[in-house]
């Protein structure tokens, strides 16, 4: 199995129980943008000889739990063709009747047949975004699709053909921006390696317009001083126990719904159940932008300031009551932005000398919220044995992640 993206899908244990209970409602089966799916990634497995994907191993994803569970009575480890075709009738059926305005399901539907054929997922793709051409998840699944497949040229041609007409919709449908910039940011800094571009995008993001010119020198230290005041502006106050009252009211003239709950998943509490839920929020999306902009700009310091004080600094217990424009603490939103920082610090570390110190410290408090994420635990492995210390640091974490979930129990071989 493997993971769309390039990131891992979150595997926090103390999530697993409600990952199980969720798939017991059909409505929140987890898709390419379902509640715990990984930001604008597929999660499904990738076909064996797709070999343009070097990607790490993940624990199964929600189309995988589907999927054993229609074919465990036989035993067998893959759909027969009958059952491929009643699961794709199924989903057809449901995403053109009763389903139609699910944008979770239609990402489903995407997902499952990127499994089996490029050419069929695409076609279903372009004919969701025919139907619905302002919505902005399901053009990031279409150039997700395109990722998957190791065409990564066009996936940045459909992400910059999205975020061309995106100024065009309304601000409620511009609320997702954020996460095509960052996506698109993505394929640029580790797909292609193209900082220029990438550089371009994410100072672009706060203002939720990606403009065509050229990002000229002479005018590059302006276009990143009013970007930056625009993100502080966006990314807004430190978390509070209670509401603004600006966003209190949806009629307020100075009211911009793209701001609306910008931290929070949900967009309002009236949406479709299975449309609100994203694995982080915008302001998590573009906050990560901003911490990009800011490495482009002055470096890698700058970066961490970011992370520290407008990121991390939000991280709040939900145990100490509701909280606004805040980060839950143990969160799948949390988890995302943990792996965010992390993959930061490594690409920056491929290209200048940085101490080992400053990953091994954020790893390992990482883990001690997240013991089982896959892309954390395989970075923690690679880095303390390149150093040796492979043995020692992995028996140690394992026994305080064990001891911290109850204690260390006698397991048969």
């Amino acid at each position: 199995d493997r993971v769309i993206g390039g990131s891992h899908r979150l595997s926090s244990y103390r999530f697993s129980t409600e990952r199980s209970q969720e798939l017991e409602d059909f409505e929140e089966v987890p898709g390419l943008d379902g509640k715990i799916s990984n930001l604008h990634y597929f999660d499904i497995p990738v076909p064996a000889d797709a070999e343009a994907q070097m990607l790490p191993e993940a624990p199964p994803s929600g189309v995988d739990l589907i999927l054993k569970a229609s074919h465990a009575d036989n035993g067998t480890e893959s759909l027969s063709a009958d059952r491929v075709e009643f699961c794709r009738r199924l989903l057809k059926a449901l995403t053109q009747g009763p389903f139609r305005q699910s944008i979770s399901l239609r990402c489903l539907f995407i997902a499952f047949e990127a499994q089996y054929s490029y050419e069929r997922a695409s076609e279903e793709a372009k004919g969701f975004l025919k139907l619905d051409q302002m919505n902005l998840r399901l053009w990031n699944a279409y150039a997700q699709l395109q990722k998957l497949y190791g065409k990564h040229k066009e996936a940045c041609k459909i992400y910059k053909k999205a975020l061309m007409q995106a100024p065009k919709l309304s601000s409620k449908c511009q609320r997702d921006s954020p996460l095509l910039f960052w996506s698109f940011a993505e394929v640029q800094i580790f797909n292609l390696r193209n900082m220029t571009s990438a550089s371009h995008i994410v100072t672009a993001a706060p203002f939720y317009a990606f403009e065509s010119f050229k990002f000229k020198k002479k005018v590059k230290q302006i276009v990143y001083a009013k970007a930056q005041k625009m993100y502080l502006k966006l990314i807004g106050d430190a978390p509070s126990s209670q509401p603004s009252i600006l966003h209190g009211k949806w009629d307020n003239a100075n009211f911009d719904a793209r701001t609306w709950n910008i931290w929070d998943e949900a967009a309002s509490h009236s949406e479709e159940k299975a449309q609100k839920y994203l694995a982080v929020s915008p302001g998590a999306c573009l906050a990560v932008c901003f911490a990009w902009m800011e490495y482009f700009r002055a470096g890698f310091e700058s970066a961490q300031r970011v992370f520290q004080e407008h990121i991390f600094g939000r991280v709040r217990s939900s145990e100490t009551g509701p909280w606004y424009n805040a980060i839950i603490e143990g969160s799948f939103q949390h988890e995302w932005i943990h792996m965010a920082y992390v993959r930061l610090i490594s690409n920056h570390s491929l290209l200048n000398p940085t101490p080992p110190r400053i990953l091994r410290q954020h790893l390992s408090a990482a883990l001690k919220t997240f013991p089982t994420n896959a892309y954390l635990l395989s970075t923690y492995i690679s880095t303390e044995g390149e150093k040796g210390h492979l043995s020692t640091r992995l028996r140690r974490h394992f026994d305080v992640a064990l001891d911290e979930q109850g204690g260390a129990k006698e397991v048969s071989p």
